[in-house]
């Protein structure tokens, strides 16, 4: 069964280093992303790794705010937030509070502001800007994407999140028990526990217990079981850099 990515939907995306997580977010998510009309991506890039996917770069939340509104039109259909500070909560929410509707500055025609195209923000490593509160701490712009930004406009006006993660634990629990969507690689045991097991069930977190390598699951309410398995990738896997032996390391200084 084909999950269907609408623009007014949130989505998580989980997984250890090395999981295949950032691999299968670029190669797969993102260019189905781009594909859903009218809709503007907001993708803030604390590691730097999606500059060829963006048509503009910003630096501020500003800067951010004028691409999207201080004109007819966005800047871009994918406009990317190059951070220049220290990734803290109080920035992340200043950059959803750019993304959510104009500045005094942007408004035209005065009176309230109606969107009239969807902007999803993808927060990169959202545990680098968020604490994990559950959703009881000061992420106020965070709470209001995840509960009320899907139906402001409807569809065509949605304001949505799509975060990566390494460590779901750490997410805020708003975002995670909020998306309509959440894609699971390979996670500590620790994180499916605490929960996927209690968010879902059981059954479900003895699934993603046995993902395959860098193989993903899809959890959503949408789906039959309401969770589906994928291996992408079959045979012989990519090499992966050797470790070091601390032994080694530890009789060779004495």
């Amino acid at each position: 069964m084909a999950i269907i990515l609408r623009p007014d939907i949130h989505i998580g995306v989980c997984g250890v280093t090395g999981s295949g997580k950032s691999t299968l977010f670029s190669r797969l998510i993102l260019p189905a992303l781009r594909k859903i009309r009218g809709q503007v991506l907001v993708i803030i890039d604390i590691k730097d790794e999606y500059s060829e996917a963006a048509g503009v770069t910003v630096e501020t939340p500003a800067d951010l705010n004028d691409a999207l509104y201080a004109k007819d039109k966005p800047a871009a259909k994918v406009i990317r937030v190059r951070p220049t500070m220290d990734a803290t909560q109080a920035y992340a929410e200043e950059l959803l509070r750019s993304a959510w509707a104009p500045y005094m500055r942007n408004m035209r025609g005065g009176g309230r502001y109606v969107p009239t195209f969807p902007v999803r923000v993808i927060i990169d490593d959202v545990t680098a800007w968020y604490s994990e509160t559950g959703g009881r701490g000061g992420e106020e712009i965070m709470r209001r994407y995840c509960t009320l930004g899907r139906g402001v406009g409807g569809p065509k006006g949605a304001r949505t999140v799509t975060w990566l993660a390494q460590r779901l634990t750490l997410v805020p629990k708003i975002a995670t028990t909020q998306a309509s969507i959440l894609i699971c690689c390979s996670m500590a045991p620790y994180d499916i526990l605490n929960s996927i097991d209690k968010q879902y069930s059981v059954r479900i977190g003895n699934a993603v217990r046995a993902l395959p390598r860098y193989g993903y699951a899809i959890l959503s309410d949408e789906l039959p079981g309401f969770i589906e398995i994928y291996n992408p990738i079959k045979g012989k896997f990519p090499a992966r850099p050797g470790g070091i032996d601390l032994d080694k390391i530890t009789a060779a200084n004495g």
